[in-house]
């Protein structure tokens, strides 16, 4: 298994913090994200940690030779991080993540050490949601009663009356290169072919839910520390967590 972070973009919501360095070389508690999360990912059995940057990237590049890692370390390029948003980096790690089972990670996650466990015990195709609470914002998925995937619901879609229904993706899936190189990456390809780079990856995962019909299979619910995982099998979404 590897682990593919993603680490492009600007954070200019950040404003002032980032703009000498991206935002995942932000502090919390003490750590650099990043240096964080690469913390976290050296408890697995990862082949490589493959980071694609883009803004900053020579601060970033410096940074990560600066830290220490028992797992060998890459570093992409995304020039068009001014232009696009997150699914071209996904874009550009595209080999990287036909060739094996693989981590997709945003660099601005913030993770209890102990989740780590799950993630290494998880079955493969697999996302992290969390319960919806009031101050979480951006895309939300929703389930039927057999726990799988019905939807991706954007920012713009949600209705405050189905609120209860909605559980909040994290940006960590574990995705095995089949469903990369069969489902995943060719539509996101495509996604950029006809609609260009301004777009995120989970918009794909939300075409693949609406292509559901034969696709999706019988999902679990298992409870862990507070989170659950919602896997992919076949191209279809399951819950697991």
């Amino acid at each position: 298994m590897q682990a593919v972070i993603l680490a492009a973009g600007k954070g200019s919501r950040f404003k002032q913090a980032t703009k000498h360095k991206p935002k995942c070389m932000l502090s919390f508690n003490g750590e650099t994200l990043i240096g964080r999360m690469i913390r976290q990912l050296n408890q697995l059995d990862l082949k490589r940690i493959v980071i694609v940057a883009g803004y900053k990237e020579e601060v970033l590049t410096k940074y990560l030779k600066s830290i220490e890692s028992r797992v060998p370390i890459t570093i992409l390029i995304n020039d068009q991080f001014a232009t696009s948003n997150n699914i071209v980096s996904v874009a550009k790690a595209s080999s990287v993540l036909e060739e094996d089972e693989t981590l997709l990670v945003e660099s601005d996650v913030i993770i209890r050490d102990e989740l780590m466990d799950v993630i290494r015990d998880a079955p493969t195709d697999a996302a992290i949601v969390s319960s919806l609470d009031n101050w979480m914002d951006g895309t939300v998925v929703t389930f039927d009663d057999d726990y799988q995937i019905t939807a991706f619901v954007s920012r713009d879609d949600q209705q405050e009356a189905l609120a209860s229904d909605y559980f909040k993706t994290v940006n960590i899936y574990k995705l095995s290169c089949h469903f990369n190189r069969h489902y995943f990456l060719p539509y996101v390809r495509q996604q950029i072919r006809s609609f260009g780079g301004n777009d995120y990856y989970e918009t794909v995962f939300g075409a693949l839910v609406a292509l559901k019909k034969g696709l999706l299979r019988q999902s679990w619910l298992m409870r862990k520390i507070g989170t659950k995982l919602t896997r992919f099998k076949n191209c279809g979404l399951r819950k697991f967590g």
